[in-house]
């Protein structure tokens, strides 16, 4: 990631607290704050992995582009977040029927649309774009493993911030701590917690995705005319 994508996201986000949650009240105040963490912790990542990625051969670094990168490179964070959006968004349609509240459950809806929330995550996480398709991947584990288990517009925000920390913390070489993680996703930290272990449960701490799992999720969300998993 370029410092440049971290130094120019803008400070005005919006408010992605529900109505109910009393405490998100001191999140929305820390929300300026954020481009100077991500700066800082981008500065650290950088220095950190520079060292490693200079002493790569060109034979290594051949070898690590694979088809599944370059369709990454192409559709760029901007497409996979669109694409990632508008199948939630169809989860979530699919989930409008009674169904038993979870940890993960708002008593009303966030007030920021799933795909500026999808956005903010995305740029304030620094994790790398893969780690979507890995969300992605996760939730679905979940619904397969769990069928009584709904996806709706109340526990999406959370589910999908949960997810792509996990995501980022079994793919990346480089993540951060959990108090970072909750003040972008809009949640004190010792609820983030409290999600991050539920949602290891549910999937069985099943983190590891094959590469032909990947590619599979991969092209279902990018491909055009392909059914989604949950149609």
């Amino acid at each position: 990631k370029s410092t440049d994508t971290t130094a120019t996201a803008t400070t005005e986000l919006p408010d992605v607290s529900s109505d109910d949650d009393a405490s998100n009240d001191d999140t929305s105040s820390e929300v300026a704050d954020l481009d100077e963490d991500a700066t800082r912790c981008h500065r650290s990542r950088s220095s950190s992995s520079s060292s490693g990625r200079e002493s790569l051969t060109s034979e290594a670094l051949d070898a690590e582009v694979s088809s599944a990168s370059e369709v990454l490179e192409r559709v760029g964070q901007e497409g996979l977040v669109t694409a990632l959006a508008h199948l939630m968004k169809h989860l979530v349609v699919l989930g409008q029927r009674v169904h038993r509240a979870t940890i993960f459950h708002a008593a009303n809806p966030p007030r920021i649309e799933l795909q500026d929330y999808l956005a903010r995550l995305a740029t304030y996480y620094m994790c790398s774009d893969g780690c979507l398709i890995l969300a992605l991947v996760y939730i679905d584990r979940i619904i397969k493993m769990h069928p009584v288990f709904v996806v709706c517009s109340l526990n999406i925000h959370r589910l999908i911030s949960t997810s792509l920390v996990l995501a980022a913390k079994f793919n990346d070489d480089v993540f951060y701590p959990n108090k970072y993680y909750a003040k972008v996703a809009g949640v004190c930290v010792d609820e983030f917690n409290r999600l991050e272990e539920k949602f290891l449960h549910l999937i069985d701490w099943r983190l590891c995705v094959l590469p032909e799992e990947f590619d599979e999720y991969l092209g279902r969300l990018l491909v055009p005319g392909q059914e989604p998993y949950w149609s």
